[in-house]
């Protein structure tokens, strides 16, 4: 039945995102709280689990990105396919901002049995998500860590977005829903004596300024970074420091596809982007 109501509202939402409805002010906001309606109904009170790239993953239907994967069995497959180009097998991938797993997944197919992947995934309930996929899946080379990184190490607060936890970021106002640990990703590497990265994968809603500012100096260990641009939430000259670290010891490949020539190209772009670096050989 619940299977029936949300490949029902999936037709609904394909329909209306193809027709000018969709612009009518009120309607967005609107789908979002079906989406979550119906997301709830096929939670059924809780976790799921689905066959995910040929692995089991455990998620939230409820939950933005969960309902995506729920219904459509994929979430943003280009990056997908940019982890996996970026990881040889035996590697080590790094995933800053692990949300339910879905690229923790892709990580692992890539590095194989011989490699190994660090998760970093503040959210109580995401990472809860993560380790039972890990368990599930009798994964003993990938380890989730409920802490955030940031350039300091302490305690910071999180904000979380009503019924999508991949939108949880750092509360610099320091008003934010729940605390965490703040761990430096540059000591991580030491005390676990981590030489090579094959690919850091940051998605953490405008905190990727923070391990930038972190890894300046250390970037000689890490091979390429995917990085989840969030613009809107950071200022010019952040920005521009991000440019400036990154573009020191390694060259900005694309930023969604597109080619960056200039540090002007970069800042000027457009929200939320993701952004391709790879060390210089």
């Amino acid at each position: 039945m619940s299977r029936s109501i949300v490949r029902g509202y999936d037709k609904f939402a394909k329909f209306v995102g193809s027709t000018s409805v969709a612009s009518v002010p009120g309607v967005r906001p609107l789908g979002g709280v079906i989406e979550r309606t119906v997301g709830g109904i096929a939670a059924g009170g809780g976790p799921r689990r689905v066959d995910y790239q040929g692995s089991a993953l455990f998620l939230d239907p409820s939950d933005h990105v969960g309902g995506i994967i729920y219904r459509t069995g994929e979430y943003e497959p280009e990056i997908c396919d940019r982890l996996v180009r970026l990881v040889d097998e035996g590697g080590t991938a790094i995933d800053v901002g692990g949300h339910i797993g879905s690229h923790t997944v892709s990580m692992r197919d890539a590095v194989g049995k011989t490699g190994e992947v660090f998760v970093f995934e503040p959210h109580p309930e995401s990472s809860s998500l993560i380790e039972k996929t890990i368990n599930e899946n009798g994964w003993s080379n990938v380890e989730v860590f409920e802490k955030c990184l940031s350039e300091t190490v302490g305690e910071v607060q999180l904000s979380e977005t009503d019924g999508n936890t991949s939108c949880s970021s750092v509360d610099r106002s320091n008003d934010g829903d729940y605390t965490v640990e703040a761990i430096r990703l540059s000591e991580f590497l030491t005390d676990r004596g981590v030489q090579s990265v094959d690919v850091l994968k940051i998605d953490i809603e405008g905190a990727e300024i923070e391990v930038i500012r972190d890894l300046d100096g250390s970037l000689d260990r890490i091979e390429a970074i995917v990085l989840e641009l969030h613009r809107h939430q950071l200022s010019a000259s952040e920005l521009s420091e991000i440019y400036t670290i990154l573009d020191r010891d390694g060259d900005i490949v694309e930023v969604d596809g597109d080619p960056i020539d200039t540090k002007a190209d970069f800042c000027s772009g457009r929200n939320n982007e993701s952004l391709v670096w790879e060390r210089e050989s």
